[in-house]
């Protein structure tokens, strides 16, 4: 099976699932269990890199490594392991769990309303909710891979995505998500 196909046959099940479970139940699905627990972690990553390269933040970091004494050695290990880096990150991700319950719960209550007019609307955006998640779940694919593989137009997988009408190859060598690396990898190198 081509890739075209195979982009076509996964955007049609996207579309229906968002036309069978509409957005408001759409939300809730990726919002609840282990599934929500996963698209928090995705908007983390997704944010960590822009969060951590505000000026206050940074400030805030650096004030709380200067709490840890380097003159004990526990404190130098967690200065070593980069623990305001990974305190930042759970702070960071448990806000973002916050954020999604509070918002899910007040659109999701909105887009369940019963008349025809919200129900149109419901499962209209159900279906651009379905096919968003698919394109983001494509990226993290992409990127996946492409730490693996190399996003170069030598690899096998580009030559497999070269020429789809979708321009996937365009976006797997172009994939926004890499951005968000440099970024992290950036911030982490100017906070040494």
């Amino acid at each position: 099976m081509n890739v075209n196909a195979v982009s076509v046959i996964a955007i049609l099940i996207a579309l229906f699932l968002g036309l069978v479970f509409g957005f408001g139940r759409g939300l809730k699905i990726f919002n609840n269990g282990i599934v929500g627990k996963i698209i928090s972690v995705i908007i983390t990553y997704c944010l960590f890199g822009i969060v951590l390269s505000w000026q206050f933040v940074g400030g805030l970091l650096d004030k709380f490594v200067d709490l840890l004494d380097p003159a004990k050695w526990y404190f130098r290990v967690l200065r070593y392991i980069r623990i305001d880096i990974i305190v930042f990150a759970v702070v960071l991700y448990l806000v973002v769990r916050i954020v999604n319950k509070l918002l899910i719960g007040l659109i999701s209550g909105v887009f369940e309303a019963n008349n025809k007019v919200i129900l149109s609307i419901n499962k209209i955006l159900g279906m651009i909710l379905f096919v968003i998640m698919l394109f983001v779940f494509v990226l993290f694919m992409f990127q996946i891979i492409a730490w693996i593989e190399g996003a170069t137009v030598e690899s096998s997988f580009y030559q497999k995505l070269e020429g789809s009408f979708l321009r996937l190859d365009r976006l797997y060598l172009n994939n926004p998500l890499m951005s968000i690396v440099e970024s992290f990898k950036n911030s982490i190198r100017g906070a040494k």
